[in-house]
């Protein structure tokens, strides 16, 4: 009896010890959460949106069931899975776990001396500058095995693969960016190290203007080579495309001689827009104080005195968006979402003509788009861009500028959705209980219809996959429809 009642005092105190240390555990995986939304209110420029009905996530149900997840978790394992499954539920690329990194014992190695890559080769120079292509050459969908396919250059020792498709009339010319960063196009570096002077190889900064430069050219040069083969139809394909840098706002502008209109371009209110605008307002003051154009610094003061006044606004950090949580509000980008006008993707301006501020230095401070110059309108026919679910960042902004400006019509599949990522570098956010580090987007980009990039790049075809149906089959069934769109357009009064 006494053995009885000792080994069942001995299973309790068993319990209580496993039930005391399993407690904290699961407090402190509770702290993360508590610490991921406390971040997410002060930083996360998407939260609002996601939020909203229109944001297409119920968030107070996710966070209760996220809660729920974490107070059932097993292991650290289970807790990691449910601020896994919280992430992935938002479908934000921008708003990601990044990679745990692990290292080894021992003493950092010293950093190597730095080369003087100005007398070296271009391959070699650009190769140590790291330009490499780490994307898909070919077209998102196999146009070119389909009958009355030609391929103009195949955008391998080159920069962009082109071709020409014979459908129902047309001659439709097919055009590849496989994606918005110059550092994937090897050739273009190339090109710009052989016209570059020895200061200018030296530079990165300044070699790197003059590789995205040469990109808008190769770029042109690859449209003009389409418009030589009469074609009358262009297809832009940017699925598969994950991306890149501002490339995405600049070059529309090829594709149409109309005027496009940036979009409005929101940041996360307080010190992340108030850095942003201090860096840009910085840049444009460094280019006044070295112009001797006196149009020039009339059009760069008074953009700075918009920027001043954008500044000034933004530094507020705005309302508590705790409600997220808790109810789910219509989007107002411009109600409690926390979020600031910085001004455009283009820059402080959403649009400028070309010459409009004579100082090549001053004009790219206050619109980002003027490097584009002579290039704009290289194409003047119709335009159809093909986007898929694997379309992201820059390249959501290249099909969402021609979108919202009509200048285009989008064909494929709803883009993946990442919308605006980073406008400024941010630390990310490190869980300490589950050692996970988390990135969260500081910006926003505003659909013509006042919407979030974020939802992703609707199109205006909707060629989704069919049961059964091989991508060559699909291909052809896409170039069908763009060619009885074409009609269609061109017969309607």
């Amino acid at each position: 009896m006494v053995r009885v009642r000792f080994s069942l005092l001995l299973l309790v105190a068993v319990l209580v010890a496993t039930a005391a240390t399993a407690q904290p555990a699961n407090r402190s995986w509770l702290d993360d959460y508590r610490l991921l939304k406390a971040r997410m209110e002060r930083d996360y420029a998407n939260l609002a949106w996601y939020a909203s009905p229109e944001g297409g996530v119920d968030l107070p149900r996710l966070d209760r069931r996220t809660r729920a997840a974490l107070e059932n978790a097993g292991s650290v394992d289970e807790a990691r899975a449910a601020i896994r499954d919280f992430v992935g539920a938002l479908d934000d690329g921008h708003f990601s776990i990044l990679p745990s990194a692990t290292f080894a014992e021992g003493p950092a190695a010293p950093e190597p001396a730095q080369r003087d890559l100005a007398g070296e080769g271009a391959e070699q120079a650009c190769a140590a500058r790291g330009y490499a292509s780490r994307s898909q050459v070919a077209f998102s969908l196999p146009f070119e095995s389909l009958p009355g396919f030609t391929l103009v250059d195949p955008g391998q020792a080159s920069s962009f693969r082109t071709g020409t498709l014979r459908q129902g009339g047309h001659l439709i010319g097919l055009l590849r960016i496989r994606n918005f960063s110059p550092t994937q196009f090897p050739a273009v570096c190339v090109a710009a190290w052989a016209a570059a002077p020895p200061a200018a190889r030296r530079d990165a900064s300044a070699f790197a203007d003059r590789v995205q430069a040469e990109w808008l050219r190769t770029l042109a040069a690859a449209i003009s080579r389409l418009e030589a083969a009469h074609v009358d139809v262009l297809i832009v394909d940017v699925g598969t495309n994950s991306g890149g840098n501002d490339s995405g706002d600049w070059a529309p502008r090829l594709f149409t001689a109309e005027p496009l209109r940036s979009a409005r371009l929101l940041m996360t209110a307080g010190p992340l827009a108030a850095r942003y605008l201090d860096e840009e307002i910085a840049s444009l003051e460094t280019a006044l104080r070295r112009t001797a154009d006196r149009a020039s610094r009339t059009a760069g003061e008074a953009a700075l005195a918009i920027m001043r006044a954008l500044r000034a606004a933004a530094a507020v950090p705005g309302c508590d968006l705790s409600w997220a949580w808790s109810e789910r509000r219509p989007w107002q980008p411009r109600g409690c979402a926390r979020l600031a006008d910085v001004g455009f993707a283009s820059g402080v301006l959403d649009y400028q003509p070309d010459g409009a501020i004579p100082d090549p230095a001053v004009a790219r401070h206050v619109y980002w788009p003027s490097v584009v110059g002579p290039l704009r309108g290289r194409w003047r026919g119709p335009t159809y861009i093909l986007v898929n679910g694997t379309t992201y960042s820059s390249a959501e902004m290249f099909a969402a500028v021609l979108q919202n400006n009509r200048a285009a019509r989008i064909v494929g599949t709803t883009s993946g959705g990442d919308g605006c990522g980073f406008m400024v570098d941010s630390d990310p956010l490190t869980l300490p209980a589950l050692g996970l580090q988390i990135r969260m987007s500081n910006c926003v980009r505003l659909r013509a219809d006042g919407g979030d990039e974020v939802a992703g790049i609707t199109p205006d075809l909707p060629v989704p996959p069919r049961r059964g149906e091989s991508a060559r089959a699909r291909a052809a069934r896409l170039a069908a429809m763009v060619a009885e769109d074409l009609d269609g357009r061109r017969a309607a009064p």
